[in-house]
């Protein structure tokens, strides 16, 4: 869906990757600057006043894909004041069917290493999964109080669907475990019916 993807502002100082993200109509936001905080959810509220979609990334920073931070309140504070509906969502990389961390940017990574880590990798896809719209009914809570209830339940959806994406996950190693081993007996099986004197083969018509 077209939307507004909300940064920090160092990406706009970033060669090529600036004019990417002007292009897209990114909204940037200076993290290191509490006083700059109520001006960027203002420049967030208008964009959703009129009608854009933004997307933000509640937690701050990225993860590998194996684990979540909790969802800071501020960024839901536009959503309250636009009126608008809050969509969690989830993004999964996978590569050749299981979950790949090949394009996690995390940590001293470095963006050339990973721009160069990603376009190595042959048949990475990307998962998004989008849950069901939130959208807080008017209340007498305090302005805090109802952004801090809406991350909340932002984060309580993804955090669900991070589990039962990490159990599928383990249910698909448990099955390849099993269908090796399962290779293996069935290895030994043949193996022991080649074996000349073993009293358990199975019986030989005359």
């Amino acid at each position: 869906m077209p939307s507004r993807p909300l940064a920090k502002r160092e990406i706009g100082e970033w060669p090529l990757i600036r004019t990417l993200a002007a292009g897209s109509g990114a909204l940037f936001i200076d993290r290191e600057r509490l006083s700059a905080l109520p001006s960027a959810v203002a420049t967030v509220t208008n964009a959703l006043r009129a009608g854009d979609t933004v997307i933000a990334f509640p937690e701050g920073t990225t993860w590998c894909g194996r684990g979540m931070g909790e969802f800071r309140p501020a960024v839901f504070q536009a959503a309250i004041d636009a009126g608008a509906a809050v969509r969690p969502a989830t993004l999964r990389y996978r590569e050749g069917g299981s979950t790949s961390t090949r394009g996690c940017f995390v940590g001293d990574d470095s963006l050339l290493a990973s721009l160069l880590r990603v376009t190595a990798t042959r048949h990475l896809d990307v998962e998004v999964t989008l849950f069901a719209p939130v959208r807080l009914a008017p209340t007498g809570r305090g302005r805090h109080e109802a952004r801090a209830a809406l991350a909340r339940i932002a984060e309580a959806q993804v955090r669900a669907g991070v589990v039962e994406q990490h159990e599928e996950v383990i249910d698909q190693r448990e099955e390849a475990v099993d269908q090796r081993e399962e290779a293996v007996d069935q290895h030994e099986d043949h193996a022991d019916a080649r074996v000349p004197g073993r009293r358990d083969l199975a019986p030989i018509s005359p």
